[in-house]
């Protein structure tokens, strides 16, 4: 079965085409089959509309340690059966009709992340792509002489985009750092007691660590602070490694929200430098409403967007 590229699963009528299988001007959109027996996601790229079979798991036990290999880098292998293994087909949805559509206008397709919730995620077929777009037509205009003018919306997408692809190149350089770094935050996760409520990921920034209950007023929960302490002691092992702290909120904070937002970034910070850590290696960002995970307008969801994230970014 060729899972997300669209490959009919077994016994699900998937039949050869008449012919040479060419499609025609009313076959499939973009489907371009070499008919080696094998399909590729270049043969039928993943766009709106497009069905995908998934194979999900609910309430799964895995090891996120994975396994160390040879190469220094960390493997994990979900190739095994796991306990409520679910085959699920789903319609790529249109990144156009989303609430978010004006803040991500170069995503490809989008698809739900769960059957209980709201939640969406969106992908970039090809965010490299985008960027040479607009090169293309600067370099356009630069040979006719004429000017070419790119409205500020235009400018910062390629900027963003430019950046992401920079981000990735260099996550996939750093990959085994990035990767032995993420083992030992997991572990610090489970050594301070939250690795059932606390989410450690990797990104294009590091490893990120989003916490959504770090705050007893203005000042950290106690099982927050013993948290802090765990991961400042791993940022301390990597004296490359600086350590940034983002804090979102669920709606456009008050002027009164922002100076307890100060005040929460403070103690973040100094319970950082308490642990250990220099005040050259920590810095606070306020990132207010500008990067939701959920829905803003979905009054039941929404309070999900306001979180601490503590991320590891590897110092150049």
């Amino acid at each position: 079965r060729a899972y997300h590229t669209g490959a009919p699963a077994d016994g699900d009528g998937g039949v050869e085409p008449d012919g040479d299988g060419t499609p025609d001007a009313e076959g499939p959109v973009g489907c371009t089959p070499d008919h080696d027996g094998i399909l590729t996601r270049a043969e039928l790229p993943l766009q709106p509309g497009r069905v995908a079979t998934y194979r999900v798991a609910l309430d799964a036990t895995v090891s996120t340690a994975g396994t160390q290999q040879s190469s220094g880098q960390r493997a994990w292998d979900l190739g095994t059966a796991l306990t409520g293994d679910a085959d699920v087909t789903q319609t790529l949805l249109d990144p156009a009709d989303q609430w978010w559509a004006a803040s991500f206008p170069d995503a490809s397709y989008a698809t739900t992340l769960s059957a209980e919730s709201d939640l969406l995620s969106y992908f970039l077929a090809d965010a490299q792509k985008a960027v040479d777009a607009v090169r293309a037509r600067l370099d356009a205009g630069a040979k006719s002489g004429a000017p070419h003018v790119i409205d500020a919306a235009s400018r910062a997408r390629a900027g963003c985009l430019t950046a992401l692809t920079r981000a990735r190149r260099d996550q996939a350089k750093d990959a085994p750092q990035t990767d032995a770094l993420l083992g030992e935050v997991t572990s610090a996760l489970s050594q301070a007691g939250r690795d059932k409520d606390v989410i450690a990921t990797r990104d294009e920034r590091g490893v990120v660590v989003t916490v959504r209950d770090a705050f007893r007023g203005d000042g950290l929960t106690p099982q927050s602070d013993a948290l802090l302490k765990e991961l400042a002691r791993v940022a301390a092992a990597h004296p490359s490694v600086a350590v940034q702290v983002v804090l979102h909120t669920a709606t456009a904070p008050s002027a009164a929200e922002k100076a307890a937002g100060q005040r929460r970034g403070d103690a973040l910070k100094g319970a950082l430098k308490s642990a250990g850590l220099g005040d050259s290696r920590v810095a606070v960002e306020h990132a207010g409403a500008h990067a939701p995970v959920v829905d803003p307008g979905n009054a039941k969801l929404r309070a999900r967007n306001a979180r601490a994230e503590i991320v590891f970014v590897a110092s150049e």
